[in-house]
């Protein structure tokens, strides 16, 4: 029996000096493998234990790069890594003065989880001088597939018990950012601030999503204000009308334009009672000046259900529902979508 566990020791030893690591194995080498694949943006931990997280992490290099996936890190799957090694080289960025995480992750076309995985940083700090792998092959702003994606500015309107930590885990940015694309200085937000978020956004998905939806009409009625740059009715200061105004008779019932589950109800500053309808693939409607709200937050709701009626809530010249349509948090014409 000792004579069998010394010819295993002795062939493992082996193996490994040749190269050849799979699950079980142990030592200097499986860490220096753990910390590639961790280079690359693999996620694994590095103990120096070849187990089930580093063998996942070593399959999913290998299904990525076309390779034999069996888990075993061989010849093939070692000249690989160091050719991506090589590559990803050229990708480290240095922090500057201002920087965000969010930031550097926009402006590579890479997803701020993978840059944190990458990097093996758990929150949002970062500072000037620090050098930062840039995980994927290239730090142009192209997305999976070679498909084109743009960096786009959304509006998101704060809500009744939301905090900058809570919005920015939402939107997948950090609260750094935030703070740097409105100007705050601390943490304090308002139900009804209005806050601009940067995002990377697939221009093609987008427009693809954009032109499959539709959605019914909320109530019947004439509409008072259109889509877009206008004088506000109440100020009189030029703005940008988010919705369009469909105004109708006092206590009208107002009904869901689509399918969805409702993700917020209440008091939102100038809108007045509001209800948000989440319907999926990132689609989002929100009913404004209510004189009274019928469903509660988280109810399932069907297309054609009663949610609110008519009502003046908020900042409202006359009985009218204010109606948006949002598009993974950007704001659409609702009437490229209303049938």
């Amino acid at each position: 029996m000792l004579i069998l566990i010394l010819i295993l020791l002795v062939f493992s030893t082996a193996a490994v000096e040749a190269g050849i690591l799979r699950n079980g194995d142990r030592g200097a080498a499986v860490e220096e493998l753990q910390q590639n694949l961790q280079l690359l943006g693999y996620n694994t931990s590095v103990d120096g234990i070849f187990g089930s997280g580093t063998e996942q992490a070593l399959r999913n290099f290998q299904k990525a790069e076309g390779l034999r996936v069996d888990g075993v890190y061989g010849n093939q799957t070692e000249i690989t890594l160091q050719e991506e090694l090589n590559n990803s080289a050229e990708n480290i960025y240095t922090v500057q003065q201002g920087d965000t995480l969010t930031i550097i992750a926009i402006n590579h076309g890479v997803s701020l989880n993978d840059l944190r995985i990458a990097n093996s940083i758990d929150g949002s700090m970062i500072h000037p001088g620090d050098e930062l792998i840039i995980p994927g092959k290239n730090g142009s702003l192209t997305g999976q597939g070679g498909e084109e994606s743009e960096i786009v500015e959304i509006t998101h309107n704060v809500r009744s018990g939301e905090a900058l930590f809570t919005i920015a885990r939402k939107h997948d940015t950090d609260v750094e950012t935030i703070r740097e694309y409105n100007n705050l200085s601390g943490d304090l937000i308002r139900a009804g601030d209005e806050l601009v978020i940067p995002v990377l956004r697939n221009s093609n998905s987008a427009q693809s999503a954009n032109t499959s939806a539709n959605f019914s009409w909320p109530v019947e009625g004439r509409i008072t204000s259109g889509y877009g740059n206008r004088r506000h009715p109440v100020s009189g200061r030029n703005d940008f009308h988010k919705g369009v105004d469909i105004a109708a008779p006092y206590g009208t019932v107002i009904r869901a334009t689509a399918t969805g589950s409702v993700s917020f109800v209440g008091w939102m500053g100038g809108y007045g009672r509001v209800v948000i309808i989440d319907h999926g693939n990132g689609y989002e409607t929100l009913y404004a000046h209510n004189s009274q709200i019928l469903v509660s937050d988280g109810q399932r709701v069907n297309r054609g259900s009663s949610i609110a009626r008519i009502g003046t809530s908020g900042v409202a010249t006359g009985p009218h529902v204010h109606f948006e349509i949002h598009s993974n948090g950007n704001h659409q014409n609702p009437m490229n979508f209303l049938r």
